[in-house]
């Protein structure tokens, strides 16, 4: 008999485990009572952690915290670089944090975002993986923090949906290096992980295909994807991609990537992609299904039904797992949600 921990890395190779496990990750268990019932119930923990500590050469970090108008907390993190200061404005929040300003303020920062960028050295801590991937014998796995392609990092991390916007059209060669100069150092993390004492790792994700379009994600992120995979697989690794969101318009593009896996794939109502059409439009590839969380206000014979029409489209079950892998407004369905996947 596989162990729950089997289990999942057999549906990331996209085969038929000997049960459809449960997976959730580890910021989503609400108390001890609730993880000695999951782990009862033979689901897999998955250990969100860092396989690596992020330092800057010739480039000083300061972090000072202040509350802002509304009363909340926030921090200022400022990058003084050769080139200039780049600050950030971000607010913690539950299980996340929100980034309010972006470093990029105007076309004069393309000069330090480019030091910053080069400035990054990474130290691979292979004992807090083991550490993490060990945490609960069979049942346990570690899953590094995800990385983006570099158009992805672009948009969301250093100019913002709205500089970006006005920026492709104004200085697309700027951005375009900018794009160069993450995807060298992004690949640069991607060895590091290929080199670390873990199954697997995400190298892409939270894809706004909206905002991308197609062309865009053909040729500025599907090559990173590739080459990612193709340094993991030669070592050995699984990778995948945490596509989360509305996956319809780009399905048939996802499907020609390397990747193995998708995670937290997340069907109606919440996204606009049913799973019976990512069954058919992913042959091959792995699927760990996040539980819509709209779903969980429901009552329990609701959850049920939802759990009967998601067993329906998974059709055979083979690389297929489903799991709470993303927020929740409840914690309520956890254990229901586990012991009907056990029926699966």
């Amino acid at each position: 008999m596989s162990t729950p921990r089997e289990r999942i890395l057999a549906v990331m190779a996209g085969e038929m485990p000997d049960h459809v496990p449960f997976n959730i990750w580890n910021e989503q268990i609400p108390d001890d009572a609730t993880l000695h019932a999951l782990l009862e119930r033979q689901a897999c923990v998955t250990i969100r952690s860092e396989a690596y500590t992020t330092d800057h050469d010739g480039v000083r970090v300061e972090k000072e915290s202040f509350v802002g108008p509304d009363g909340a907390e926030r921090y200022r993190l400022t990058h003084h670089t050769p080139a200039g200061p780049l600050t950030i404005i971000q607010r913690p929040m539950p299980k996340t944090i929100w980034t309010e300003t972006h470093p990029f303020t105007s076309p004069r920062d393309y000069d330090a975002l480019e030091c910053l960028i080069a400035s990054r050295r990474y130290t691979p801590n292979p004992e807090r993986l083991r550490k993490d991937d060990a945490l609960y014998p069979g049942q346990s796995i570690v899953r590094p923090y995800s990385l983006r392609a570099p158009l992805h990092s672009v948009i969301n991390s250093l100019l913002g949906v709205e500089a970006f916007s006005v920026e492709w059209f104004d200085n697309r060669e700027r951005i375009e290096r900018l794009c160069a100069l993450l995807r060298e150092d992004t690949l640069k993390q991607v060895r590091i992980l290929a080199a670390a004492p873990t199954a697997y790792f995400v190298i892409d994700g939270n894809t706004q295909f909206d905002i991308v379009g197609l062309d865009r994600y053909q040729r500025y992120y599907m090559p990173y994807i590739d080459e990612a995979c193709d340094i993991l697989h030669a070592a050995g690794k699984l990778a995948g991609a945490h596509m989360d969101g509305n996956n319809a318009l780009a399905a048939h593009l996802i499907a020609r990537t390397k990747l193995d896996f998708i995670e937290s794939f997340t069907p109606p109502p919440d996204c606009d992609f049913p799973l019976a059409a990512a069954r058919q439009a992913w042959p091959g590839k792995g699927i760990i299904i996040n539980f819509s969380s709209a779903l969980h206000h429901g009552n329990a014979e609701q959850i049920r039904q939802a759990m009967k029409e998601l067993r329906r489209q998974a059709g055979d079950c083979r690389g297929v797992a489903l799991g709470v892998i993303e927020d929740i407004p409840t914690n309520q369905h956890i254990l229901l949600l586990a012991e009907e996947t056990q029926k699966w």
